[in-house]
């Protein structure tokens, strides 16, 4: 394996380190349900997208998917973004959660804890600001604040979603020092990058077309356990993963929990496919580029990329919505962020705060009864850290990557897929109608899993399970390759909107 250190650091890349196993768990709750009728409006506030029933000649799903009109539109959405929980460690939550409605994804996780610092990332931490480069602005001059989350320096200093920042400069001592115009996201990224936790800096920024000033307080970088990505091919690029960063649509890999829509029974080739690169075996001799086809979604349907409504959101909970006019169906997502209940000393692993619950819930809109299947990526951009100097080992013969597959199935235990094997596209099967126990990443320190919930009348939903990759394999570097899961759901009848009965209600996790 070639080393990307720099040369005076290339001694300390083979040093052993203990294996410290810390889980952040990712539960999940999906639902299929039909809707009693169709709604005129979405409940949420003033900018809900208005889902509308309109006078049809065929007014049913399988016409609309044949090329007639849907019973329902298309949501419309502006970019959004808003977080769940806490870094203040006085607070009884554990992680700060920033979600993207584009796709409904997860952007970040980071950790309140102090003792879960990023080893690598030496440089001040005003907060992830930024979520999304893609909604970003050239024509705006300055530094656009898309969020700011709960106890981070951003937030202690007074900083507002929708303030425009336009410059930073660094105290010396109680003087203002070295001033540093804003111009972009670049150049507050850029300027971050060269000050110092618990660094004091005065904050220049425009509120509701006025200008002005705050202090703030830089602090260390917290651990984030899932975080945008572009795999590294150089030592630069491996640092410059740090610091702030938001989601380039053009560049980074997938976020983390993105689903869609897997396949409609009803509609002639309405199914989506394997991805290319699965179980075909990469050369190992060269790099090997990120499979576009995971991105793949059936036509008209855009869940993956597509801007969902926020429909609800507090400081514990954010449900976002998008319809799927092609098939009369609506997708809803919402995320729901544990706390520590009582004593804030209490073992917060123990007390379940490391928990994130999703719920999925796909409505059949439509006047005929449809049968649905689905697809669930899992958690992306694993934390990195030990990679400059470690290994990792586990209970099969050769080394692990960072970041590894981990499955727990009930008639097979618990297992490791190595990241050997998923960088260059050697999975050998799927897992085939087997709910899990638990499936997850396993990178250095810290694990990423997620654990279907099923009640108890329930029976398993998982018909497919296998690994994948979601960046590029750098075949020179392959333990940073950044892989995850796919689950697809068993097909699932959908009762019609008109229908009073409950035929083909179930509710699985």
């Amino acid at each position: 394996m070639q080393n990307l250190l720099p040369e005076g650091r290339q001694n300390s890349a083979s040093q052993s380190n203990f294996f410290l196993f810390f889980a952040l768990i990712a539960m999940s709750i999906l639902f299929f349900m039909p809707a009693k009728e169709p709604p005129k409006k979405i409940d949420g506030g003033d900018d809900a997208a208005v889902v509308e029933k309109t006078e049809v000649d065929k007014p049913d799903a399988v016409a609309a998917a044949a090329g007639d009109e849907s019973v329902i539109a298309d949501t419309a959405a502006e970019p959004a973004f808003v977080t769940l929980g806490s870094l203040d460690t006085a607070s009884p939550y554990r992680m700060l959660v920033t979600l993207n409605n584009r796709g409904a994804a997860v952007n970040r996780i980071e950790l309140s804890d102090e003792r879960y610092r990023d080893v690598q990332d030496l440089s001040g931490y005003l907060g992830q600001i930024v979520v999304d480069c893609g909604a970003l602005s050239a024509s705006v001059k300055g530094c656009p604040v898309q969020v700011v989350g709960d106890g981070t320096p951003a937030a202690n200093a007074g900083l507002q979603r929708g303030d425009l920042i336009t410059t930073i400069a660094f105290y010396d001592g109680d003087k203002v020092g070295r001033s540093v115009p804003i111009g972009s996201f670049e150049d507050l990224r850029v300027a971050l990058g060269d000050s110092r936790p618990k660094q004091r800096i005065k904050i220049q920024f425009k509120r509701n077309g006025k200008t002005n000033e705050t202090d703030a307080v830089l602090s260390n970088a917290p651990i984030s356990v899932l975080r945008p990505e572009v795999t590294p091919s150089t030592y630069e690029e491996y640092v410059r993963l740090g610091g702030l960063r938001g989601y380039d649509p053009g560049t980074s890999d997938q976020l983390s929990f993105l689903t869609t829509i897997n396949a409609v029974a009803e509609v002639k080739n309405a199914k989506l496919a394997m991805p290319a690169t699965f179980a075909h075996k990469a050369d190992r001799k060269h790099d090997i580029e990120r499979d576009e086809t995971l991105a793949l979604e059936l036509d008209a349907v855009t869940l993956r990329d597509g801007n969902w409504e926020l429909v609800s959101a507090d400081n514990e909970h954010a449900s976002f919505s998008k319809t799927v006019p092609r098939f009369n169906l609506r997708m809803t997502k919402t995320y729901r962020i544990a706390k520590i209940a009582g004593d804030a000393n209490v073992n917060a692993a123990k007390s379940g705060a490391y928990h994130l619950t999703l719920t999925v819930t796909i409505e059949n809109l439509g006047n005929v009864e449809q049968t649905v299947s689905y697809q669930l990526d899992g958690p992306t951009g694993a934390p990195l850290e030990g990679a400059w100097y470690s290994q990792k080992s586990g209970p099969g013969w050769g080394s692990y990557g960072i970041r590894d597959v981990v499955v727990n199935l009930p008639s097979a235990g618990p297992e490791i897929i190595s990241n050997n094997v998923v960088a260059f596209d050697a999975v050998p099967e799927t897992w085939k109608d087997e709910t899990p126990k638990y499936v997850g990443v396993d990178s250095k320190f810290f694990q990423c899993s997620l654990l279907p919930v099923l009640k108890d009348d329930a029976s398993g939903w998982v018909s497919r399970l296998f690994p994948i990759r979601v960046g590029k394999t750098q075949v020179k570097w392959t333990v940073l390759t950044n892989n995850s899961f796919r689950l697809i759901s068993k097909p699932v009848t959908l009762s019609a909107a008109n229908n009073d009965d409950k035929v083909g209600e179930v509710t699985n996790g």
